[in-house]
C-alpha cells in the first residue's frame, strides 16, 4: 500500500512539475514611466536612442540616448519644443520597453515642423493645435 501511494505522490508532483513549466508566461507589462525616469536612467534606453519628429514612421531625426537626454534636461522657459520633445521620447521609450502603444501623430508632427529649442510659446497656434494631444498623453506626470 505504502509502494502505490509513494507512486501516486511522486506521479502528481511529475505532472504538476510539467504542467507548471509547460503553462504559457503570463505578459509582463511596463508601467510607464515619467521623462524624469528616462532622463535619469540612460542605462534603460532601448535602440540607443530615439526618433522624433518621424510621421507615420516616415523621417524624423534619430537623437542618441545622451543627446535626447541632454535635450530633455534643457529647462522649458516657455519654449513648448523642449516640452513636447521630453513628452514624446518619454512616450516612445515607455513603448519601446512594452508599456502599450502610445500614439498621438500630431506631437511628431509639431516637432517635425519645430525642432526643438525653436522657441514655439504655449500660446502659439503651433502648440494650440496639438495641447489637447500633449495633455492627454502627458499631463499624468505632470
Amino acid at each position: 500500500m505504502r509502494k502505490y501511494v509513494l507512486l501516486v505522490v511522486l506521479a502528481l508532483t511529475v505532472v504538476t512539475l510539467f504542467a507548471v513549466t509547460a503553462a504559457p508566461a503570463s505578459a509582463v507589462t511596463f508601467p510607464p514611466k515619467s521623462p524624469g525616469y528616462w532622463m535619469n536612467h540612460p542605462e534603460a534606453w532601448l535602440n540607443g536612442g530615439v526618433m522624433i519628429g518621424s510621421v507615420n514612421d516616415v523621417g524624423g531625426v534619430f537623437y542618441p540616448t545622451a543627446q535626447a537626454i541632454a535635450i530633455m534636461k534643457m529647462p522649458n522657459k516657455g519654449d513648448m519644443t523642449y516640452a513636447v520633445f521630453q513628452c514624446v521620447a518619454a512616450a516612445e521609450q515607455n513603448q519601446a520597453n512594452g508599456a502599450g502603444p502610445y500614439w498621438e501623430g500630431s506631437m511628431q508632427a509639431f516637432l517635425a515642423a519645430h525642432a526643438p529649442g525653436s522657441g514655439v510659446s504655449a500660446s502659439s497656434d503651433a502648440f494650440q493645435r496639438i495641447e489637447p494631444a500633449y495633455t492627454e498623453t502627458c499631463a499624468w506626470w505632470d
